[in-house]
């Protein structure tokens, strides 16, 4: 049994040393004032799901992932969560951004940072988990919501998800992007893809990128640009 038990305990550190060691990428420091009004914005807004060539920059991805879970004025978070509990987390699926390489990250709010879990352009394989929806093939990325453990009360993690996406919606407009929410996705290849365990409930798939008229050369990766 103490042999098990330092086993485990070694075990632990090696996790932990491991998460302490994946790279970590820097987000610029979100801004607090846009061209665009909230009126205009809300007015504006409008599902996206035909997305051009151009990937994003990393100024794009920090405002988005603020909107989502960032640092609000209060100290707090931009979508509120009740009891302050804030069960959800949030995945980038990267194809083309400029500064930042292709592959799964997760977004570190108190450090406003992504954590990279996977390399590479990982589209194709995020599109099977996501029963072929072509959106998350064109999109340079996507941004995924996730309970990474299943709660009592998950009607308010399902509220919480709800006020993200919302978020997600307005920023995207704000900056001339576009989006859609996709919940119709397998879960357990979802959350394989994402390296997560069974327990886990992911929640919405957001794909985002600039809206375009139908570029039907451009196929993910296949841009001629």
């Amino acid at each position: 049994m103490k042999k098990l038990a330092v086993l485990m305990i070694l075990l632990s550190m090696s996790i932990v040393a491991c998460g302490q060691g994946a790279e970590r990428i820097k987000l610029p420091q979100p801004r607090y004032k846009g061209e665009a009004s909230f009126e205009e914005a809300l007015y504006a807004r409008h599902s996206v799901r035909s997305y051009g060539c151009k990937g994003l920059i990393l100024d794009e991805i920090s405002q988005l992932l603020w909107a989502a879970q960032g640092k609000s004025q209060s100290g707090k978070r931009t979508a509120p969560s009740a009891h302050a509990s804030y069960p959800i987390d949030v995945y980038l699926v990267v194809g083309k951004a400029e500064g930042l390489a292709g592959g799964l990250y997760k977004y570190d709010q108190p450090g406003h940072q992504l954590i990279k879990v996977k390399d590479g352009d990982l589209r194709h394989e995020f599109l099977v988990a996501c029963r072929g929806q072509g959106q998350v093939l064109t999109a340079p990325v996507s941004i995924v919501l996730v309970c990474p453990e299943r709660k009592d009360e998950m009607k308010f993690v399902y509220m919480e998800a709800g006020h993200i996406a919302e978020n997600v919606y307005l920023q995207s407009t704000a900056l001339n992007l576009g989006t859609v929410v996709i919940a119709g996705f397998d879960e357990t290849k979802l959350n394989e893809f994402l390296g997560l365990t069974e327990g886990s409930q992911p929640l919405y798939v957001m794909p985002v990128g600039s809206e375009s008229g139908g570029c039907k050369k451009c196929q993910g990766d296949e841009c001629p640009k």
